[in-house]
């Protein structure tokens, strides 16, 4: 995994980032061999409820699906079933929005309420 310390500009992202979230981690490589995603770790104060309900809003013409069929939501560009755990899946742009348990919050944000992570292709 390579991490950066430069948040990338919105524009290279592509992907609308959910309004006040702070920035936790930016990856300029795939965690996956092969994929070639950059990675935006975001953290959110708003409940879940309320970031999903920006995301659906925005990605409109993206598919919604639960991760692994029963897991988090993730929207991603292009229809059917995305596996996050393989290479052409971390070539897809998409967005994983989670909900934070008491086990995985930091002390960077102790009152964060939702992970947020884009996967990106950079845009020049």
């Amino acid at each position: 995994m390579f991490l950066t310390n430069s948040v990338p500009e919105a524009s290279a992202v592509g992907i609308p980032c959910y309004p006040g979230a702070r920035v936790f981690q930016a990856m300029n490589k795939s965690m996956i061999a092969g994929g070639t995603n950059h990675v935006l770790v975001l953290f959110s104060e708003d409940a879940p409820e309320r970031v999903l309900a920006f995301y659906r809003m925005k990605l409109s013409g993206w598919t919604e699906e639960k991760l692994l069929g029963f897991g988090d939501p993730v929207f991603h560009r292009g229809a059917g079933p995305i596996d996050l755990f393989s290479a052409e899946g971390q070539s897809t742009p998409n967005v994983t929005v989670e909900t934070i348990t008491e086990s995985m919050k930091f002390e960077v944000m102790p009152t964060a309420r939702t992970k947020i992570t884009l996967g990106y292709q950079p845009r020049s």
